[in-house]
């Protein structure tokens, strides 16, 4: 199975380094694409939560982040 995926904005902080510390207190911003109108996000309030799905490309190893209210679940490849 092949999934595609199409990014729809950019989330970015002040962040230099992708050192494995406390990333709880940053704060990160998420900038629409050029391609996305706002009104994509016409009543997201309406909904219980959100996916974002971030894609780390600073990073050299492959990592999969599976977040939850309670814990972060991290694969390595």
């Amino acid at each position: 199975m092949e999934i595609k995926s199409q990014s729809i904005a950019t989330v970015k902080n002040t962040r230099t380094k992708s050192v494995d510390d406390n990333w709880k207190t940053s704060i990160a911003d998420i900038e629409l694409a050029e391609n996305t109108p706002f009104e994509a996000l016409n009543n997201i309030t309406r909904f219980p939560h959100l996916e974002i799905i971030c894609y780390f490309d600073k990073v050299k190893k492959k990592i999969l982040l599976f977040l939850d209210d309670q814990e972060v679940t991290q694969i390595i490849r």
